[in-house]
């Protein structure tokens, strides 16, 4: 994945060969203090990051609600000047509406060429011309394939939309460092849960949101496996978890795991999502499941300004990872 000096939309427009970094970033160390701002349907998700006694320390959290993204960022043009949030670093998340995420079998190329030849492959997945896409590929760890092949997680994302983010996060007077996608945000959440005693086996994350969900399972730093569903979940805050078809994805994606990728079971299944709460997992959705089920509670891996209500840190679940980010994918 080539290193972008200077992010600019000039550059992106005149990028022929289509090898643009879906996942941006820039050839610098990370900073102390860091804001992670996440794109969803209904807002943009913030977090800001500080760096004390070498554990991360989340100073803010907020959910700002929003029609559209034009008006989620003149919200958060807003947010960042009665913050004092000018010129802070940022990372930023793409909504799950805006990419694609293809598990391929990697072409014999050099690794330069990689993201490029990947397009010959996609043109029969997409419906939008090459040309006016974005393509960026990250490694599945070569234990996590039978056989010889290799195999790679393909992003996929619109130039223009991608133009148009730049412009939008730079007119809202954040400094642009990376634009990530949700499961790699939710990776950097993973590296601070897992337990010592838990690095060969990796933990799950499974995420909820209204008439669907997701599941991704990490390991050492890598992502191995992400997948998403359908589910009959309302999204309310009275609205219960649908144990059974719930049960039934999660299993499936922890027997792929298992069978296909010829790994350990996950050392947990952790749970978050809208409106999630402890008390949304039911005895009988544990008993379902072939490996511990917890809810996704990141307070112990990290120290907090303030008690944030439950609701606005499971909605910031995607910000939070993009400013818990340490390293690049």
């Amino acid at each position: 994945m080539p290193v972008i000096e200077k992010i600019t939309t000039k550059k992106l427009a005149q990028d022929e060969k289509g090898v643009y970094a879906v996942l941006l970033k820039v050839n610098q160390a990370q900073p102390q203090s860091l804001v992670g701002l996440e794109l969803q349907a209904d807002g943009i998700a913030v977090a800001v990051k500080h760096v004390k006694n070498q554990m991360p320390h989340i100073a803010r959290l907020a959910f700002l609600p929003a029609e559209d993204e034009k008006q989620g960022f003149a919200q958060l043009r807003d947010y960042v000047k009665q913050n004092k949030l000018k010129n802070k670093p940022c990372n930023v998340v793409l909504p799950q509406s805006r990419y694609q995420l293809y598990l391929l079998e990697a072409p014999e190329v050099p690794a330069a060429e990689l993201a490029n030849a990947m397009k010959w492959k996609l043109k029969d997945l997409v419906n939008q011309p090459l040309d006016q896409l974005a393509v960026d590929v990250f490694h599945v760890p070569n234990d996590g394939a039978r056989g010889n092949r290799k195999m790679i997680y393909v992003v996929v994302v619109n130039k223009g939309y991608l133009q148009e983010l730049i412009e939008n996060v730079q007119q809202s007077d954040l400094k642009l460092l990376s634009i990530d996608i949700a499961e790699l945000a939710l990776r950097n959440l993973a590296i601070h849960l897992i337990d010592p005693q838990f690095d060969q086996r990796g933990v799950a994350i499974a995420r909820i949101r209204q008439g669907a969900g997701s599941v991704s399972i990490y390991r050492a730093g890598d992502m191995y496996l992400s997948r998403q569903f359908d589910l009959a979940y309302g999204g309310g805050l009275l609205d219960e978890l649908p144990a059974e078809s719930l049960a039934l994805e999660l299993q499936r994606s922890v027997d792929y795991y298992e069978r296909q990728m010829g790994q350990l079971s996950p050392a947990v299944v952790y749970l978050g999502g809208e409106n999630i709460a402890d008390d949304k997992i039911t005895d009988n959705l544990r008993k379902i499941l072939s490996v511990p089920l917890q809810f996704l509670d990141f307070s112990g891996a990290v120290t907090l300004e303030s008690d944030f209500e439950t609701g606005i840190m499971q909605l910031g679940l995607g910000a939070l990872g993009a400013a818990m980010r340490q390293e690049f994918a």
